[in-house]
């Protein structure tokens, strides 16, 4: 059976609902406690919810830990053919390595800098 039948149609009919079942089927729900990780489409659900974005890549704040919406982010992926300095990327990625800050209860970063004084 495939898993079109198995799950609501209109969250695996769309390429983003394919790639996610696969990321899913391939990483997640075998290395899980999460209830709402066990099925696709709690998985899913979680997934959009939390800023899934074709081609991002789904890390665990502690890897030595299972697969849980309190373990794991969405982080945007660098294409190679992208090299450029691209600010809403690197916006992007304050926000992820913020996210991981506020998770383990430190302060974030500030994504602006700041004016450095100059000594001489």
């Amino acid at each position: 059976m495939g898993f079109e039948r198995k799950y609501d149609r209109k969250i695996v009919e769309s390429e983003e609902g394919k790639r996610l079942y696969v990321y899913w089927y391939k990483k997640v729900h075998r290395n899980t406690d999460s209830p709402m990780f066990e099925t696709y489409p709690g998985f899913y659900t979680w997934a959009i919810e939390a800023g899934y974005t074709a081609g991002a890549k789904l890390i665990r704040y502690n890897p030595g830990e299972p697969f849980s919406p309190d373990n794991c982010t969405w982080i945007p992926v660098k294409h190679p053919d992208s090299v450029r300095r691209n600010p809403e990327r690197e916006k992007q990625w304050d926000d992820v390595v913020n996210r991981i800050r506020i998770h383990y209860g430190l302060e974030p970063i500030h994504s602006t800098p700041t004016e450095v004084e100059d000594c001489g």
